[in-house]
């Protein structure tokens, strides 16, 4: 069966310098990167873009993180969008707010490459391409065929005599 190769997009919010390190990771592994370097910003490219995942971090100016994941988890169009906040503070009361205002994972930096690249994958639920931003999908036409030859199995009888609808 043959593959469609979609490629996730992320959007990167961060007005610091670890931005550009953080995007050039995640192009090195295959995704699209889209770029946001505030909290209003970030929201109307989350709205116009649709990405597959918002990197957030606390500090932004205009909007914080915790305000612009909010705001995402109430628009109906970026509502069911993974959220990953990240920030250089190390509270345990910033976890909970990230989690309180629906951030999906939350992350201290400094960053480990290898940590939040499997913080990405596990997001993106890519378990199966690691190492790459690339979902595999089924091409919709082969998937119609499948299912006809299916369907044109289970309505022609058996030769043996006895048709009982389908393969036992």
């Amino acid at each position: 069966m043959g593959v469609c190769l979609v490629k996730k997009r992320v959007l990167v919010v961060d007005a610091g310098k670890s931005s550009g390190s953080l995007e050039l990771l995640l192009q090195s592994r295959g995704y699209d990167v889209l770029e946001a370097s505030n909290g209003l910003q970030a929201l109307k490219k989350a709205r116009e873009e649709s990405p597959h995942l918002v990197i957030l971090d606390t500090f932004l100016p205009g909007l914080d993180g915790f305000e612009v994941c909010h705001r995402l988890r109430l628009a109906p169009e970026t509502a069911h969008v993974p959220v990953l906040i990240t920030s250089s503070r190390t509270q345990a009361e910033d976890r909970t707010t990230a989690l309180r205002v629906g951030a999906d994972a939350y992350m201290s930096k400094p960053l480990k490459d290898s940590d939040l690249m499997n913080q990405v994958v596990s997001l993106l639920g890519q378990k199966d391409v690691p190492e790459h931003g690339e979902v595999r999908l089924p091409r919709a036409e082969e998937e119609l065929m499948l299912d006809d030859s299916r369907m044109e199995r289970v309505r022609k009888p058996r030769k043996s005599g006895v048709d009982f609808g389908g393969d036992i």
